[in-house]
């Protein structure tokens, strides 16, 4: 094979690698979309650029029909209360990390992907982190902050 071919193979390869399991904002349901912002959160020591759910319709839909998570996506509920989430919807299993209204992490859950059970949270919580199942969580009692500032919408979800 020349390198030429080998190059081009490569580059039309990771473009369907980009359109099927890429990062798009595409991949965030439609009627949530406009209710997603990129921001900085502060986790920990550390800060990242990822997408938080903002909008009541946003909060509902979350990760419904997303085939792949790349990034955690973050629902900011305001004010703190006791909160429940499902999988039904949601093709991927995940894990969850409940925050309390100290901004502190208190606790997880874990769904099986198009389960109907209720992960409900036993205190109030003002943050709530959806990662991709076996995915690094932080701590227990790490801080997690979400910051007003926007930043650079990342390659997708």
């Amino acid at each position: 094979m020349t390198m030429r071919r080998a190059l081009l193979l490569g580059l039309v390869g990771f473009g369907l690698a980009v359109l099927l399991f890429g990062k798009s904002a595409r991949s965030i349901p439609p009627a949530a979309a406009a209710g997603v912002q990129w921001r900085e959160v502060d986790i920990g020591a550390g800060q990242e650029c990822l997408p938080v759910a903002l909008s009541a319709a946003a909060l509902r839909e979350g990760l419904m029909g997303i085939r792949a998570v790349l990034e955690p996506m973050v629902f900011d509920i305001r004010p703190a209360k006791v909160s429940a989430f499902w999988m039904h919807d949601t093709r991927v299993p995940l894990s969850g990390v409940w925050v309390n209204d100290r901004s502190r992490v208190f606790g997880y859950w874990h769904g099986r992907a198009r389960s109907d059970r209720l992960h409900r949270s036993v205190l109030p919580v003002s943050l709530v982190m959806e990662y991709a199942a076996g995915a690094q969580l932080p701590r227990r009692g790490t801080r997690v902050f979400v910051t007003s500032a926007p930043c650079n919408m990342g390659p997708g979800l």
